[in-house]
This record gives structure tokens, sequence and C-alpha cells, in this order.
């Protein structure tokens, strides 16, 4: 006699099919859509998939903007990179490395277009490669752009490996490399970035307000020639980039013609997973691919933890240095 499976036992397995499928797509995760604006596609395995906040990201899909729109992507160990308009970037291999402490190995390539890019110290390698040549990277804040056939690479902070078929050079922090080929000297074309991002704020010490209230905190953002430290006259958004989401900046943050502008943050209450060791690390950089020439500003908020001190942090807002 021919037994029948109940219907409940059937609905049962496909559930739990459905669940570790599910779990197996989680830990296949290499990283998400943190923010878009405009139309972005993703290309995974021959489809083409339409971009949103929060999308998860896997190894070789292909993220592409158009003439219109921008995207900010979140990776694992905290790295972030925004890729400007008319961009494809594949992001090829993101391997965790468990040996005593978390790490990831990730290999990225930029085929056509440019992105600003904040690489978590002490969390990962990257290399990034292009049609012209590499870039390895580690704890960095930098721009690149592939246009033409040339590579553009600037650099904010850290230190970065440029490496074409015939030369390898270390950038250094405030440094660019313009019109890299795949073939040629690359050390020839290295200069020093000739503006720089000034982002100050009016006190950076913060007070946490109570639960359901909001305090509000103000900034000065302007863009200064650096051999002059005068304002450079141009006009653009300002993108601003901090891992908290209980300090929100105004939306559509813009210089005005004389490269100046006045902003606010609103200061949220703090949950006990927000207090995260007293600092809060803000950039702010011209946002687009026509702003190469540019060094990223960086400064700092401190709050008291748990009725410790504020950290006392020494800003140099002229020189773009924190201690």
């Amino acid at each position: 006699m021919r037994k029948t499976i109940p219907i409940a036992i059937i609905i049962f397995a496909l559930l739990c099919l459905a669940s570790i499928e599910n779990i197996f797509a989680i830990s296949d995760a290499t990283a998400s859509i943190k923010d878009i604006q405009g139309n972005v596609d993703v290309e995974r395995q021959g489809n083409t998939i339409t971009g949103r906040k929060g999308l998860i990201l896997h190894d070789n899909d292909l993220v592409q903007t158009n003439s219109r729109s921008k995207v900010t992507i979140i990776f694992r160990d905290g790295s972030i990179i925004r890729l400007f308009a008319n961009t494809k970037f594949l992001i090829e291999k993101s391997v965790e490395v468990k040996k005593g402490s978390r790490k990831f190995l990730n290999r990225f390539i930029l085929r056509v277009g440019s992105f600003w890019g904040k690489f978590t110290k002490n969390a990962q390698h990257t290399v990034i490669k292009t049609p012209t040549a590499t870039c390895g990277i580690k704890g960095t804040s930098v721009s690149l752009s592939q246009v033409d056939n040339q590579l553009t690479v600037s650099l904010s902070s850290g230190k970065i490996a440029v490496k074409n078929d015939d030369e390898e050079i270390i950038l250094n922090p405030g440094q660019q490399v313009t019109g890299v080929r795949r073939l040629g000297m690359i050390s020839n074309k290295v200069k020093n970035l000739p503006y720089r991002i000034i982002v100050t704020p009016d006190d950076n010490r913060i007070k946490i307000p109570q639960s359901g209230e909001e305090n509000q905190v103000y900034f000065t953002i302007q863009l200064i020639d650096i051999a002059t430290n005068k304002n450079v006259f141009r006009t653009g958004y300002i993108y601003m980039n901090l891992e908290h989401d209980k300090v929100i900046f105004d939306k559509n943050i813009k210089l005005n013609s004389r490269g100046y502008t006045r902003t606010k943050a609103r200061i949220q209450h703090f949950k006990k997973e927000d207090y995260k060791g007293g600092t809060i690390e803000i950039h702010a950089l011209l946002d687009g691919s026509k702003n190469m020439d540019i060094e990223v500003g960086r400064t700092i908020l401190t709050y008291r933890k748990s009725g410790k001190p504020v950290k006392k942090i020494k800003i140099d807002a002229s020189l773009g240095q924190i201690n």
C-alpha cells in the first residue's frame, strides 16, 4: 500500500529548505548598498537586478551607475566605497581570514569610472585592478578614476601602492598621480594635491541628548588652496561620511560660489550599542569625479562614554591632521 506524505510535512520541509537557502545567502554576503542616488544596476550571474538601499551584494556582482546616479557600498570589514556616475565596479572576491582577529582580503576591479573609498585600517587588505594599473590598499582614504585608458589616484590618508607593467610606486597622503597608462613610468606623474576640504565643528565635544530629544552641532565647511590657505571659488555638493546612525547631517549640503557653507548635524539619543569608544570620525568630500584634485576633509566628534571623561583630540584643520 502506497503511503501519502501529509501536506503539512511537505510545507514544513519547504520552509526549512527556504530558511537554509537564506542562511547561505546571508553568510555569502560581501557587502550591501548603504545609500543610493538615481538608478543603479547590479549584474549577477547573467541577470540584472535594480539597486536599492539595503541590497545584499556578493562576489562577482558588477555594480553599474549611469550619468545621473551614485551609490555607496559598505563592506563586512566596515570599508566604504562611493561610486560616482558612469562607473562599472566588480566585486571580484572578498575572503574572511581568521587568524586571531577578523580580517578580509578583497579583490575589486574598476573597469571604468571613478569612486572614493575609505578602507578600514588593520581590518582588510584590498587589491583594486583597472585596465591600466593595480592598486594595493590597506588603511586608506583614496579616490580613483579610470577614464580613457588612464588612471588617476588621489590619496588623502594612509598609503597606496600603484603598479603598472613598468613601475611600482608608493603614494603618500596629500599626493596624486595622474595619467597612468599600462606602459610607461609612473613616478614622474606624481604631484601634490593643490586643494583640501576643511570641516570644522563649532564644538567637537557633543552632548548626548535624553531619550526623545535631539541636540545639534554646527559645522563650517570650506574648500581651500593648500599653498595659500585661501578659499577656492568652486561650488558643488558635499558628501558626509561617518559610521554612526545617531549623528545625522542635512541632505544636499552644497558649497556656495566662494567654496564655503554652514551646515548642521542632528544628535539623537544613544542606545547602549551606540557608544563606540568615545569618538566619531567624519569625512567630507566634494561629491563627484571632477574633484580628484581635492584632499578629503576629516574631523572628529568626541562624547562622554559611561561616565568616563571626554577624550581630548588635537585637530589642525589647516593641515588636515588629527592627533
